[in-house]
């Protein structure tokens, strides 16, 4: 396949309007509230856009956006009960303290934990084969805009005006847009997710 050089992850964008594979960071999502008044409030939090870039671009009308959430692997390990369990038990014997999110140098401490257990990498790796099917694994992106190493979940999806959003996209600076095949691999995840059909009988497995 060639260098990572050769198959890069992402194209850097400014100023354009929303396209499939953007990676909106810090996007006030409006959703109702999780109480019993219906009422709309307003979620900060990064997303990816799910349209398709043919859908987007041959001017069918596409008035709302599907975006789905996106969380650094640092911020779910620390958020996800059974992440955080392990998390906290690698800290016990690291003898240090499972950092909260958005404290000081909180991507770093987060994965110097991370580094240490052996179940949290090899469960991250098992999201980036796909044995998770409501998560896909992005890749870090080190240059600006720096982008962590990041998980998309498909078990909350947000749908908003596409006019809001291009006109919150037209005041941030640049971006990252997944590149193909990596926006075409995550848009396969997305549809596998929901195409999933659990089976009353199962075949046997020739290995039990």
């Amino acid at each position: 396949m060639g260098s990572t050089e050769h198959w890069p992850w992402y194209d850097i964008v400014s100023g354009e309007p929303a396209d499939q594979g953007d990676i909106i960071v810090d996007y006030p999502v409006l959703r109702l509230s999780s109480d019993s008044s219906a009422e709309l409030e307003t979620y900060v939090t990064s997303v990816l856009v799910m349209n398709q870039t043919c859908d987007l671009a041959n001017g069918k009308d596409i008035s709302s956006l599907v975006l789905c959430p996106i969380k650094s692997v640092a911020e779910f390990v620390v958020m996800h009960p059974q992440f955080r369990r392990e998390a906290d038990k690698t800290a016990a014997r690291l003898n240090v303290s499972v950092p909260n999110v958005g404290a000081k140098d909180f991507e770093e401490r987060a994965w110097k934990i991370i580094w240490q257990s052996k179940d949290i990498k090899k469960q991250i790796d098992g999201i980036t084969k796909g044995q998770r099917p409501a998560y896909v694994t992005l890749r870090e992106h080190k240059d600006a805009p720096a982008f962590p190493m990041s998980l998309v979940s498909f078990h909350h999806v947000f749908v908003q005006p596409r006019s809001a959003v291009d006109r919150w996209l037209a005041s941030c600076g640049p971006r990252l847009r997944l590149r193909p095949p990596y926006r075409d691999h995550v848009s396969q995840a997305f549809g596998m997710f929901f195409m999933r059909v659990g089976l009353h009988q199962a075949v046997p497995r020739l290995a039990d």
